[in-house]
């Protein structure tokens, strides 16, 4: 009302008054119930309205909303204080309150002048009311505060003056004036930012010539060495405010002012405000190097100068420095400036170890620097430091104690890191049997150490074991937690990694459900939380059947990561290797190996070359090498793989897995050994796992019955075999698949051995029970007929081979896989051949070509040899053209797939160098046969009939050709190896023929067979040896140089 009085124009100040309230009221009526319940914001607007001129004034409720804005900003710590209203806001020194309402009016100079000449002529003057009128107003209080003698005369006044708000709904009133609603229109635009700008501005302006760092300051400059960071993050001035936390002069003066660990404290809170600002900002400043600097000055200045202060002062700023060194270091570390924050914590160790002695503070100091080394994956360096904690902890408290026992758990925790499962197991059971002591007190430190054990158990494929873990774990963190804490979601998708791998979809699925609950609970998650939902989503829609959604899901969370949380780099990894692993199982190895190739580099350089993770992206390229033939690759990447599972897992699951992979891979690249030996192997520790009679234990026997057939051990391979089927007969019954399986290879053995009979009598039971478990039309039916109809072809039963074959062929059109097609098509033309049904032999060997090209291309080796099967019927049929161009053409194709020298080409050149021997044209024939002794002896391969019958052939030759010499040393050759192969004994009239040859009686068989004479008397003596003539009819696809029949590729386990 004195205002009013004061500032009353025309008409008096009563009357000014009254029409005030009647337009208030009348604005409130119109306004309903929204009116009326600002019906306070009312009348303090017209209280602070004053008039000039006649007109009302916004100078008052501007300065009013510029000072809550820029001086009673509330934080977290305001919010928290309990006591009267006006206790909770800020005492603001008289001349820092003036200078920013000077800077309101100067801001807003332009507008404020429209309402008359008083604001823009007595500024100085104005400033100085509006302090009056707001404290005449009520708004704010006026706090005087008392010299001493000392400050007197250095301050040089008698007192100091402090502003503060009265009460929160005046609080409310300025904050409301700071809005587009509270009538101020354009005054608020980006009021926050631009006010405390502005005040910041002129504020250095007033202390430009001034320092920071003197023995009294007076009120305005104590508040701004506390409070002008904040100011100037608040007002977007982040290049001035990095400036600031390192200035010297200023952190001095804020240590003198506010004393050390408080000066320390708040400098250390306006350095995270600004970090977090820098990031939010995306600011060209790194955020980190600021804080460091800044910290590094505080650092140098906390330091303890010898000086006048006594034994205990001196002992007293030395505990203040480490402490201050300590938050110095843990706000660092918040940051993930580790090593900055190690240098602080060991500067803080001394500190307090020179002064104290030994004490829990040090202990703590050594449990964050493990803690930080940990993260840093140097687990030496972090086991370290956690070990002397330990010490002292136990001296201190005893091995009972729980800072004893956490400190024995986070040394498990490192273990778990390094994957020393065995350690860490160890050093978690000393933890718990401590936590038991009092359960109730420590339900959640107990559930976190029951969850890694479960994790331990996983990775070691020990699911159920691993499954009591986290339920175990699950109920000791709700007795603490509650149901719906964001701390729980880890253990139940835990729980759905376990009930997924056995099997149990559906459960599966609900935990995984309630982990995406829990997670999305987490307030604080940000983008973390984001994409672990987006794992997890990944593995729903996986169970789902939904392999692109999984995809797209595990792709996002793995840009997320690497966009917004980079530091994460052990996360990324992992996403990496999951989403390799998805790309793998689609077929694209390419994206699929870059990914393995970037998490495993990521692995190795977070976890080090020795970690299960390493092992575990190195077993899966190595399936991936596999995938696209790349054995050798494969190879090296399991062996690296099994040094490290050893190390970390000696005689598990896992290191069997990996012995078993190598001896697949290394029996597919004729590493005979070496895959004995890993099998061998692999054998002992499943047998020492699960006993003898298991399916881990028959598949392994199975693999090395695989292996001693490839390496012709035949009487060990049935062995091996008879072990498994036994395993498997007694584990699973007479009619699985497995047992089906071994039967199968069985088979193949025994035939190896010459004993169709048996062989049959396997294959029999093998196809009885694949077709009662997985129907008549199922591709493994077709599989084990065709091998029969080879085997009944082979016994001379051609009518049954052929009842066979066709309804193999059946079967494999059904499936529509067409490369088999083409297959049992060459074997039912093989079949017609021995008939010498040669027109329905032809057409089924065209049918299977057709089908070769058109699903392998052209250049194919399985499209080279059903030319070769077309050329030999072609020369059934003596059509010598036909046969000569099918023979080319497999030539062509071989050389170009193989090169010039590979035992294939020789083939097709014995093929068309015989092929014109009987023809008569013997320089053709002589160029092709001489092509391939080269082949055979560039390649060390001369001891079969095969090379016999060539250098007969060449012998002849030359004999027909007047080069006798040059013949008897072909046929002289020939016999050598016709004897050393012993085939002598097997054929004595054709030794008897090249015996009469050599030694006496050659000229006058020449003469008596005709050689020379007639063309078509010349094939008689290459028939007379009998060797040449190998019926490939019944020979299957591939012919191995030491077994009589080579498996079909596709056809075993199937």
């Amino acid at each position: 009302l004195s205002l009013k009085h004061a500032t009353a124009g025309i008409i008096s100040s009563v009357e000014e008054i009254h029409d005030d309230i009647v337009r208030s009221i009348d604005r409130m009526n119109k306004a309903g119930e929204y009116g009326r319940a600002n019906m306070m914001y009312e009348i303090l607007s017209l209280s602070m309205s004053p008039a000039v001129n006649g007109e009302p004034t916004q100078v008052i409720k501007l300065c009013l909303g510029a000072f809550v804005t820029v001086f009673c900003h509330e934080d977290e710590d305001d919010a928290s204080m309990n006591g009267p209203s006006y206790m909770h806001w800020p005492l603001i020194p008289m001349e820092t309150a003036e200078i920013l309402f000077e800077t309101m009016l100067q801001l807003e100079e332009a507008k404020l002048f429209q309402e008359g000449s008083l604001f823009y002529t007595q500024r100085k003057e104005a400033t100085q009311l509006i302090p009056e009128a707001l404290a005449a107003l009520g708004v704010l209080r006026v706090i005087s505060e008392d010299l001493d003698e000392e400050e007197l005369e250095a301050k040089e006044t008698e007192e100091q003056k402090y502003l503060q708000l009265q009460h929160d709904i005046q609080h409310e009133y300025g904050e409301y004036l700071s809005t587009d609603d509270g009538g101020l229109r354009d005054l608020v635009s980006d009021s926050e930012r631009r006010w405390n700008k502005a005040f910041v501005n002129t504020f250095l302006g007033v202390m430009q010539d001034a320092s920071w760092d003197v023995d009294y300051p007076d009120a305005s400059r104590e508040y701004a060495l506390e409070k002008l960071v904040s100011h100037m993050l608040r007002g977007d001035m982040l290049e001035l405010g990095a400036e600031l936390v390192r200035n010297d002069d200023f952190v001095r003066g804020r240590l003198g002012a506010m004393g050390r660990e408080a000066g320390a404290r708040q400098h250390i809170k306006d350095c995270e405000a600004l970090f977090e600002r820098i990031e939010e900002n995306h600011s060209r400043m790194d955020a980190s190097m600021v804080m460091e600097r800044a910290y590094e000055k505080l650092g140098s200045l906390l330091t303890v100068e010898p000086g006048e202060q006594d034994m205990e002062e001196a002992r007293a700023l030395t505990v203040e420095a480490g402490r201050a060194h300590y938050e110095i270091g843990f706000s660092l570390a918040e940051k993930r400036c580790f090593s900055k924050a190690i240098a602080h914590w060991e500067l803080s160790q001394e500190l307090l170890v020179s002064s104290l002695g030994m004490v829990e503070f040090v202990a703590a100091i050594l449990f964050n620097v493990g803690v930080v080394f940990s993260e840093l994956n140097e687990y030496e360096k972090a086991l370290a430091s956690l070990k002397q904690c330990l010490r002292i902890r136990g001296a201190i408290h005893g091995e009972e104690h729980i800072l004893y026992a956490q400190t024995i758990q986070k040394i498990g925790d490192i273990f778990l890191g390094m994957s020393d499962y065995n350690e860490a197991l160890e050093s978690y059971d000393w933890a718990v049997d401590v936590m038991n002591i009092d359960p109730s007190n420590h339900r959640i430190d107990i559930g976190n150490i029951l969850d890694n054990v479960g994790s331990i158990h996983y990775s070691r494929g020990e699911v159920s074991e691993a499954m009591r873990c986290f339920e175990d774990a699950l109920r000791s963190k709700i007795m603490e937690l509650g149901d719906d804490h964001p701390e729980l979601a880890v253990t139940y998708q835990h729980i759905g990694n376990c009930l997924s791998d056995q099997g149990e979809t559906e459960e599966a699925i609900e935990r995984f459900n309630e982990a995406i609950r829990l997670r999305r609970l987490d307030e604080d998650g940000g983008d973390e939380r984001e994409a672990d939902i987006l794992s997890i989503e990944g593995v729903l829609n996986n169970l789902y059947g939904k392999q692109e959604e999984s995809l797209q899901c595990y792709e996002r969370s793995l840009a997320l990561m690497q966009s917004k949380i980079p530091h994460k780099k052990e996360k990324i990894a992992a996403l990496l290797h999951l989403v390799g692993c998805v790309y793998l199982i689609k077929g694209e190895h390419k994206r699929a190996m870059k990914l393995f190739e970037e998490s495993l580099q990521t692995r190795r350089q977070m976890l080090g070359f020795v970690h299960l993770d390493v092992a575990s992206t190195l077993f899966n390229m190595a399936f991936l090498h596999q995938t696209r033939n790349r054995m050798d690759k494969a190879l090296r990447c399991l062996e690296e793989a099994l040094k490290i599972r050893q190390l970390r897992l000696p005689d598990s699951d896992k290191v069997a897995l990996t012995h078993e992979k190598i001896g697949t891979v290394a029996k597919s690249i004729g590493k005979s050994k070496r895959a004995e030996t890993a099998f061998e192997e692999a054998l002992r520790i499943r047998k020492m796992i699960h006993g003898h009679q298991h399916e881990a234990v028959a598949a392994i026997l199975h693999d090395l019955g695989d292996l001693m057939d490839d390496l012709g051990e035949y009487e060990d391979a049935m062995h091996y075999y008879v072990d498994a089927l036994d395993i498997r007969r007694t584990c699973l019954g007479q009619d699985h698949l497995l047992v089906a399986s071994t039967l199968y290879s069985m088979g193949y053995t025994l035939h190896n051995q010459e004993n169709t009979e048996r062989a049959l009598v396997c294959f029999d039971e093998a196809v009885h029970i694949r077709k009662s478990v997985l129907g008549e039309n199922a591709k493994e039916v077709g599989d084990t007929l065709n091998i029969m109809g080879f085997l009944q072809a082979k016994k001379g039963e051609l009518v049954e081979a052929l009842k066979l074959l066709w309804e193999a062929l059946r079967i494999r059109k059904y499936q529509q896989d067409n490369v088999k097609v083409s297959e049992t098509l060459k074997n039912i033309g093989n079949v017609h051949r021995e008939k010498h049904e040669f027109e329905v032999a032809l057409e089924c060997y065209e049918e299977c070509l057709r089908i070769r090209r058109k699903e392998l291309g052209n250049i194919t080796e399985k499209v080279a040899d059903a030319l070769i099967a077309l050329g030999n019927v072609h020369s059934d049929m003596e059509n010598r053209d036909g046969a000569l161009h099918a023979y080319n053409e497999a030539l062509r194709v071989r050389i170009e797939l193989h090169g010039d020298s590979d035992e294939r080409v020789a083939a097709c050149n014995q093929y068309i160098g015989t092929l014109e021997f009987r023809s008569g044209d013997m320089d053709k024939a002589r160029t092709y046969l001489d092509e391939f002794v080269r082949i055979r002896r560039d390649n060390n391969n001369r001891m079969d009939a095969d090379y016999v019958n060539v250098l007969f052939i060449i012998g002849n030759i030359s004999k027909m050709q007047g080069n006798d010499l040059d013949a008897r040393q072909c046929w002289t050759e020939a016999y050598q190896v016709f004897t050393e192969i012993g085939l002598e004994a097997e054929n004595p009239q054709i030794a008897k023929v090249m015996n009469n040859l050599l030694y006496g009686t050659n000229n006058n068989a020449l003469s008596s067979h005709g050689y020379g004479k007639s063309k078509k008397q010349t094939p008689w003596l290459m028939d007379a040896l009998g060797i040449s003539r190998v019926k490939q009819s019944l020979r299957p696809e591939k012919m191995p140089k030491h077994r009589n029949l080579k498996r079909i590729p596709s056809a075993r386990n199937m």
